[in-house]
């Protein structure tokens, strides 16, 4: 059951364009930008939906249009250079050195970016994304704690970051898988640790591309994620201005989900296609 406070939050859609949606979005987000240095634009998607995907890469380029500092922040794990590579045959240790050689030319994340589009295991999102990042010369940020390499959606727990995110929450395990509870606690921290630290050098508006478990929590198993462990709780406790716009309609919040502060503004709209496909994807570039 949700509190008198949380009613007033109990989502509402109605299915709009794509367009419709980011420009919203946008709009929110450029509102809020007014009266700081820096905001997030989280967009939540189910990473099944094609439109939620246009609905981000159109966000992006109303931004660059409107000749905003734009940065893009991916639910990507930021060692996915390294990750394409080990997949590739390369050795760990050459890996390193191969990341490191890169580290000055990547400084923009167009490198991983198009390593990650090059060997084809990128999913519809993730590609259109990027390449729409790269089209407008938009810095990309892989924003996701480190994960294995191998098929298991688990994390890397030789990461340094992430072992320092385990050890302030006491976390202590030899195996943490992605979506499970402690998975998306160290991966929200992570996301919300990067985020914070490039947005204070860069100012200007950053664009999440996330799925929308992350950011308010979800009630229902597997993907269980309690509020106090989502984006929008971190965010809260980090400062971090943000506007986040769920876009997926069968959400059931988790019971301590609450209204958001100050700092940021929750929005619940649905996008849907208005054109074929081809037409929309177009409308991105």
């Amino acid at each position: 059951m949700f509190t008198e406070q949380q009613k007033i939050f109990r989502p509402h859609y109605e299915p709009l364009k794509t367009a419709e949606v980011a420009q919203k979005a946008v709009d929110a987000a450029l509102q809020m930008l007014r009266k700081t240095q820096s905001v997030v634009l989280a967009m939540g998607e189910d990473h099944i939906s094609s439109a939620q995907n246009i609905s981000q890469a159109l966000a992006l380029k109303a931004l660059v249009a409107n000749k905003e500092k734009v940065t893009l922040f991916m639910e990507l794990p930021h060692n996915v250079l390294s990750w394409v590579l080990r997949r590739r045959g390369f050795q760990a240790d050459h890996v390193a050195k191969l990341v490191k050689a890169a580290a000055v030319d990547n400084a923009n994340g167009h490198m991983s970016a198009r390593a990650l589009l090059d060997s084809g295991r990128s999913s519809f999102g993730a590609t259109l994304l990027l390449t729409s990042a790269l089209y407008h010369d938009v810095k990309i940020v892989f924003a996701d704690a480190a994960r294995e390499y191998t098929d298991q959606f688990v994390l890397d727990l030789s990461d340094s970051t992430t072992r320092e995110i385990m050890k302030d929450i006491g976390l202590e395990k030899d195996k943490i898988e992605c979506a499970k509870p402690d998975g998306m606690e160290v991966r929200n921290r992570h996301m919300t640790g990067i985020i914070k630290r490039e947005l204070k050098k860069t100012g200007g508006v950053g664009i999440l591309a996330t799925g929308f478990v992350h950011l308010h929590g979800v009630e229902e198993a597997p993907n269980v994620c309690l509020h106090k462990r989502s984006l929008s709780a971190l965010f809260e406790n980090a400062c971090i201005p943000s506007v986040m716009v769920n876009m997926c309609s069968n959400v059931k919040f988790p019971p301590d989900y609450t209204a958001p502060e100050k700092t940021q503004r929750h929005m619940f709209l649905k996008p849907c296609f208005s054109a074929p496909l081809k037409t929309e994807i177009r409308a991105c570039f």
